[in-house]
């Protein structure tokens, strides 16, 4: 018995497969076009399958910020280390009063967490997706103690973000840990004690959350006694030290330095640690001081960028640690944001759902 062959494709099952290909701002504008879309486009298995293409194209996620404005952005994030696309274009998302700052904002899993600005005191934190433009304000925390630090973080196995805010006094070690699960409206508080103080922004690796303190030895030896910027090293925590050195064989110009170090055992306290030389940035000379670390993509390359626009071609650059090869990419619509403040996350995926914060 010959098996039959089907002759013609459900236009429903295509339109779905070209819709899981497309960005959420597309799939957020064809949910409005009629009941049937808006229920098919929310089930559970198209949020997944576009999750899944989404993660296999990430992107960079752009920060703007100057006095009154604080604008999201994403552009092209390069993966294979032959891509010779060097030049793209930013696709422009959702913006906010500056009241929101750079240094207050993190990135996790395609939402971005929004600290309130010391100077607006009675606005709320948010949480937004800068891709569709959603947000939400979340409720504050009732701290009692004056040193407040902020993170966010995403729980793999139970598919959930939290935020944690962690609160104590100068001469006291017992926290206060304030936690908010998104999707709940209640704060949840736990006491500790902790015989060290938060000293950098978090990191979350797999559901867990790391951060630098003020203490941290390896074996005796202080490590990261410098400015440092956690990483995500293929899975596994990594810090990155940067350092601009003279280099006598260039006409004294000044080379990047990056020290890398990688978390092999978190039980023994064990890391590895490998120094590299960039290659030259620019031509010029007096602004290669004007970089900083974005992070590391999934295929094991450090994106560094600019700290700010400026009339001339934005760029970032994907240093290869394996060819100690440097990739300049362009990304084009920044020409009219003169001196904006810029901040890059990497490997920034766009997910279609978004849990309200109650």
């Amino acid at each position: 018995m010959k098996r039959k062959i089907p002759t013609s494709i459900d236009s429903t099952d295509l339109m779905l497969e070209i819709l899981s290909r497309s960005s959420a701002k597309t799939v957020s504008r064809f949910r409005r076009a009629s009941k049937f879309w808006e229920s098919t486009l929310r089930r559970h298995y198209f949020t997944e399958l576009f999750l899944t293409r989404s993660s296999a194209r990430p992107r960079l996620l752009i920060s703007l910020e100057k006095s009154g404005e604080l604008i999201f952005c994403s552009s092209t994030q390069l993966q294979n280390p032959e891509d010779s696309s060097l030049v793209v274009t930013a696709e422009f998302h959702i913006s906010f009063p500056a009241d929101w700052r750079l240094q207050n904002c993190y990135a996790v899993s395609g939402l971005v967490y929004c600290l309130n600005s010391p100077f607006s005191v009675d606005r709320l934190p948010v949480i937004c997706k800068p891709s569709t433009g959603q947000h939400v304000s979340l409720p504050k925390p009732k701290v009692t103690k004056e040193l407040v630090h902020n993170f966010f973080g995403y729980d793999p196995i139970l598919k959930q973000f939290k935020v944690l805010v962690m609160s104590h006094a100068k001469d006291v070690a017992i926290h206060e840990a304030w936690i908010l699960t998104l999707g709940t409206a209640q704060w949840r508080l736990k006491k500790r004690r902790c015989l060290h103080y938060p000293l950098s922004e978090g990191i979350c690796i797999n559901g867990v959350l790391y951060y630098i303190g003020r203490v941290v030895e390896v074996n005796g030896i202080g490590l990261w006694s410098r400015p440092s910027v956690l990483v995500n090293f293929k899975g596994k925590l990594g810090g990155i030290q940067s350092e601009w050195r003279a280099n006598d064989a260039v006409d004294g110009r000044l080379s990047l330095v990056l020290s890398l170090w990688v978390l092999e055992d978190a039980v023994k306290r064990e890391f590895s640690k490998r120094v590299y030389n960039l290659p030259e940035l620019w031509e010029n000379r007096n602004v290669n001081a004007s970089v900083h670390i974005a992070g590391v993509t999934s295929t094991g390359e450090v994106v560094l960028s600019r700290e700010y626009t400026s009339s001339n071609p934005f760029y970032v650059f994907y240093f290869n640690l394996d060819s100690y090869t440097l990739r300049r990419v362009e990304i084009k619509g920044f020409e009219k944001f003169e001196r904006y403040r810029v901040r890059t996350f990497v490997d920034h995926v766009e997910d279609l759902k978004f849990l309200a914060a109650g």
